[in-house]
């Protein structure tokens, strides 16, 4: 189990740390096309209004680099995940059988991924138990997901604040490329310390 582990964390340091590098290169060209972005905010108000007004709502166009680059990134990210997914089931696969304590299955673990509102801490309990409860790179686990966290909030909060205020937006996108660049750095450090660690409980 520990060699399938081992197998996939290469890959897997790599998929971790992707939604980081995804996230900056939203932040650009968000930036790039933050006159777009107002506009197709403008446009989505007067269409809101319309509706409620029970009157025709005016087609709404999406900026451009929403339908490229975005796109692109999102088949990437899709990639991504699913490696991601894998090789947390099979490092908490191998965890479970060197008798780690854990608070949720392999299965779990991964599916927590996808439900709404628990998928805020849960995976991050489900990686962490892949570690010992006294292993100090746990640390390393959370602060991994403290950047994740902010990242994908600062995202959301970001380009919201792109479809008003550009000022606003160019604000809450440093704290968000703050946190991106966290996760480059700490995600690939996550999945080699569990790596390191199973294998030295392997071969001690």
């Amino acid at each position: 189990m520990v060699g399938n582990e081992l197998r996939i964390s290469r890959a897997g340091r790599l998929a971790l740390a992707f939604p980081g590098v995804a996230c900056l290169a939203d932040l650009i060209v968000g930036a790039a096309n933050a006159s777009q972005w107002r506009n197709f905010g403008h446009q989505f108000h007067v269409a809101l209004q319309a509706a409620q007004n029970h009157e025709p709502a005016p087609a709404v166009t999406a900026p451009h680099s929403f339908s490229t680059i975005s796109s692109l990134l999102t088949l990437c990210a899709i990639a991504a995940i699913i490696v991601v997914c894998v090789w947390q089931f099979r490092a908490a696969t191998a965890a479970r059988a060197l008798r780690l304590p854990a608070k949720r299955s392999p299965g779990w673990g991964v599916a927590f991924w996808f439900i709404p509102v628990v998928s805020l801490w849960m995976p991050y309990q489900a990686i962490r138990d892949c570690l010992a409860p006294s292993d100090p790179h746990r640390t390393v686990v959370l602060r991994f997901w403290l950047c994740t966290v902010g990242m994908e909030i600062g995202t959301f909060v970001t380009f919201i604040g792109l479809m008003s205020s550009t000022y606003f937006a160019m604000v809450t996108a440093i704290p968000t490329a703050l946190c991106a660049l966290g996760v480059v750095a700490s995600a690939p450090r996550v999945v080699t310390s569990i790596a390191t660690a199973h294998r030295a409980a392997v071969n001690p």
